[in-house]
C-alpha cells in the first residue's frame, strides 16, 4: 500500500471514528444487542466498507481488524506494533469478542487490502453512524464548521511538504465538524503545501446535498475562516445555505 493512502486511512480513522465512537462507545461493541434500535458499528461496517480481499482463509475478518485498529487509536496505541502487547488484554478481548487480538503482521497485511474504495466507504460508514445520531433528534439547525489543520510528519513521507503558515513539514487536511455537537462529519488528507480552500468544492458539496436530503427543513449554516473567503466557495454555499 502507498504510504499516502495508509496515512489518509489513519487520518480518517483519527478525525472521524475517534470523535464518533467516544460519543457512542456502545455502537462499537460487537458482543451487545441493538441499543435503542441503533445498528451497531460492526453490522454497518460489514454492509458498507469495501476491502480488496483475495484471501482463501482468514482467522480475522477485515471488519474485526478494523474494529481493533479503531480501538487501539482510541486507547492511544496508533502503531501496529502495539498489537503484540495487547493480544491478551482483557478489555480489548471483551470489546472485540475475540479470544485473542490480531498480531502486528495481521494488521500490517490488513492495510494492504485497503484501496481508494475503502477510503470512500469509510466516509459512508461514518455518515451512516452520524445519521443514526440525527434520527429522532430535535436539532433543526446544522452549523457546518469547515477548517483546515496541520499534521506534522517526520522523514520523507509521500506528499509531505513544507507549509509556510504553520512553519513546519507535514500534511494539510480538510475537516468538517458539526458546530453544535462537535462530531467530525468528514476529513480529507491533502499535501502539506496546498492552500486552505483547495478542493473545498468536491469536499463540501456531498455533505450539503446529504443533509438537505436527510433534514430538508433544517437551516444549514456554513462557517469558515478567511482562508475560505474565495469567490468559488461563496458561490458554492450561498444558493443553499447561510454563510458567515
Amino acid at each position: 500500500m502507498a504510504t499516502y493512502r495508509k496515512n489518509e486511512l489513519i487520518s480518517i480513522l483519527n478525525y472521524i471514528f475517534r470523535t464518533l465512537v467516544v460519543n457512542f462507545p456502545l455502537m462499537l461493541a460487537s458482543v451487545g444487542q441493538r441499543i435503542n434500535g441503533a445498528t451497531q458499528f460492526h453490522d454497518l461496517a460489514y454492509q458498507l466498507v469495501h476491502f480488496d480481499d483475495q484471501r482463501h482463509y482468514a482467522r480475522y475478518s477485515n471488519v474485526s481488524l478494523l474494529e481493533q485498529v479503531v480501538l487501539q487509536l482510541i486507547a492511544g496505541y496508533p502503531a501496529d506494533l502495539a498489537a503484540t502487547n495487547l493480544r491478551n488484554d482483557p478489555t480489548f478481548k471483551l470489546l472485540l469478542a475475540q479470544p485473542q487480538l490480531a498480531s502486528q503482521p495481521s494488521l500490517s497485511r490488513f492495510w494492504q487490502r485497503c484501496d481508494e474504495q475503502t477510503i470512500t466507504s469509510l466516509q459512508t460508514l461514518n455518515q451512516a453512524l452520524l445519521d443514526q445520531a440525527w434520527t429522532g433528534a430535535k436539532q433543526q439547525q446544522l452549523i457546518l464548521d469547515i477548517d483546515s489543520t496541520h499534521a506534522d510528519t517526520h522523514g520523507h513521507q509521500e506528499k509531505t511538504a513544507f507549509n509556510a503558515h504553520y512553519g513546519t513539514t507535514g500534511y494539510h487536511p480538510l475537516v468538517a465538524f458539526d458546530g453544535q455537537t462537535g462530531h467530525c462529519l468528514k476529513a480529507q488528507l491533502r499535501p502539506g503545501n496546498v492552500y486552505t480552500s483547495t478542493d473545498i468544492a468536491p469536499f463540501i458539496t456531498p455533505l450539503l446535498q446529504h443533509y438537505h436530503q436527510v433534514k430538508p427543513n433544517a437551516d444549514i449554516l456554513v462557517r469558515g475562516d478567511s482562508g475560505f473567503a474565495t469567490p468559488d466557495y461563496t458561490k458554492l454555499v450561498k444558493p443553499t445555505t447561510l454563510f458567515t
